[in-house]
């Protein structure tokens, strides 16, 4: 299994920090001798590293972001919390 993202929070006594990577075009090597996120076997990459052309960051960037934002308005319709 491959892992080219990683999602982490954090619970501070007044806030919650939520935060995500993605590995666009990152020399991944340095994840070698270590267990990344505690993902145990997994094999950290990057998409420069499984697609050939890799797209570029801010390309990446943009569409991770619509996509984020979407899922969450998806989230809060679904709950009531904004209207369609």
């Amino acid at each position: 299994m491959l892992e080219v993202k990683a999602i982490d929070t954090y619970r501070g006594p007044a806030h919650i920090l939520h935060g995500v990577s993605l590995n666009v075009g990152l020399d991944v090597s340095g994840f070698d001798c270590i267990v990344p996120c505690g993902s145990a076997g997994e094999r950290i990459t990057s998409i420069a590293a499984e697609r050939s052309p890799a797209p570029a960051a801010d390309e990446v960037a943009t569409r991770l972001a619509a996509t984020i934002a979407g899922r969450l308005q998806a989230h809060a319709r679904g709950k009531g919390i904004i209207s369609a």
